[in-house]
């Protein structure tokens, strides 16, 4: 990594599929809930709330799914369901722990210029080490981390998909810059 000013050069993470060589993070699973309760974002933004009783309004949700709630196909359907009842479009992120470019996005998702990036998104978060042996046939093949895929209406993967060597410098100007107009298509 070379260090520039304030800004890092920090390309995507490749990793080749295949058997991890460092042992995963232990993620606790989230525990199962019915189909209609609504997910628990791991980011979002929220507006002024008018009463207690209202929830705020969200402009993006970034939720992580794990393979404890079950295969990744049907998960994948659940959630851009739940994408469209919000009005929002549906996204596969994969990310790692290892992965230096996926931790500086996740440090600078409150930046407005990101806020601004991913409104209108839900994006569903895959852990690459957690998942990788669980990705075939599902049309997902990330050869780079971080790996974002366009997502349709029944959650199949479009053939859209962003690296995070997309944005170059880890900047938040460069991120929102390349993931904004991803997600707008």
């Amino acid at each position: 990594m070379v260090a520039l000013g304030s800004a890092l050069l920090v390309p995507a993470c490749s990793r080749e599929v295949g058997p991890t060589t460092e042992s995963p993070a232990a993620m606790p699973a989230p525990p199962r809930s019915a189909a209609a309760a609504p997910p628990k974002p791991t980011t979002a933004v929220s507006a002024p709330i008018a009463s207690a009783d209202v929830a705020p309004a969200r402009p993006f949700y970034v939720i992580e799914l794990a393979p404890t709630e079950g295969d990744l196909l049907p998960l994948l359907h659940d959630h851009a369901e739940r994408a469209r009842a919000r009005g929002l479009k549906p996204f596969v992120q994969f990310f790692a722990e290892w992965c230096k470019p996926c931790k500086a996005l996740e440090a600078r998702m409150g930046d407005p210029a990101l806020v601004e990036a991913f409104t209108g998104t839900y994006v569903m978060k895959l852990n690459f080490d957690d998942w990788q042996q669980k990705l075939d046939g599902t049309g997902l093949t990330p050869f780079e981390i971080p790996m974002f895929y366009a997502l349709d209406a029944e959650g199949r993967p479009t053939g859209r998909k962003l690296s995070g060597d997309a944005w170059g410098r880890a900047t938040t100007e460069s991120m929102a810059k390349a993931l904004g107009p991803f997600f707008r298509r």
